[in-house]
């Protein structure tokens, strides 16, 4: 089940999940539907697999099928050139898996970086870190060469539909809880920029849902720095 939410051209995925169970409510005279899901990346951790590819397949073809396995979308999956060189066998978990190409992969790059030095220190380095990491971003996977992707800020004041800003009582003294307009792209551990009289400044994201309230769709967020 995929569930989207914006605005006319402004919108993207904000969940996508299996189906696991579904009941029916009557709501004075309307019958309501009652749809429970969980989210496809949960699968990723559960069955026990053992998969076999011949030798010449490109390293990313694994992660591929994994993820179609566990039915998660793809956002982006590049050909990683690194091929096996003889039949190879991977058992364990859809993410067991892809920790051990990724494994491999980063395995010959290294390698390729001791065969020319003169890469080392630009490949190496913390800004241009070029490893292969996985991850699940908007619901989707990606399997690319990166320490870390780079992400573009969200910016909340009153013209991007900000409502309301407060201080979360909590252990954590700099912590806030922000309610705006239905943010799709609002995502844990991503930056946001607040912009109010209250608090000004960037922040990361700790927690977050969107709402449905009747004809009211919002999101809440709560930010730290």
């Amino acid at each position: 089940m995929e569930l989207k939410a914006g605005y006319k051209e402004d919108y993207g995925t904000i969940f996508y999940g299996k189906v696991v169970n579904v009941d029916f409510e009557l709501k004075g005279a309307d019958e309501a539907t009652i749809v429970e899901c969980t989210d496809v990346s949960v699968d990723l951790k559960k069955d026990h697999l053992v998969v076999n590819y011949p030798a010449g397949t490109d390293a990313a073809q694994v992660v591929r099928d994994v993820c179609s396995y566990a039915a998660i979308p793809i956002g982006r999956i590049d050909d990683t050139g690194y091929k096996f060189e003889k039949s190879y066998t991977f058992p364990g978990t859809p993410y067991d898996i892809i920790l051990d190409v990724i494994k491999f992969c980063n395995g010959k790059l290294r390698q390729e970086l001791q065969d020319m030095p003169y890469l080392r220190k630009m490949l190496s380095s913390v800004e241009f870190g070029r490893e292969y990491v996985f991850t699940i971003e908007n619901n989707m996977a990606y399997f690319v060469r990166g320490a870390k992707m780079i992400y573009e800020a969200e910016v909340l004041e009153s013209d991007t539909g900000l409502l309301d800003v407060s201080k979360v009582k909590s252990e954590d003294k700099d912590k806030f809880k922000i309610r705006a307009l239905l943010r799709w792209r609002i995502q844990v551990g991503k930056p946001v920029v607040i912009k109010s009289v209250k608090l000004d400044g960037q922040f990361n994201v700790s927690a977050y849902k969107h709402v449905c309230k009747g004809e009211e769709y919002y999101t809440e967020l709560e930010v730290i720095p």
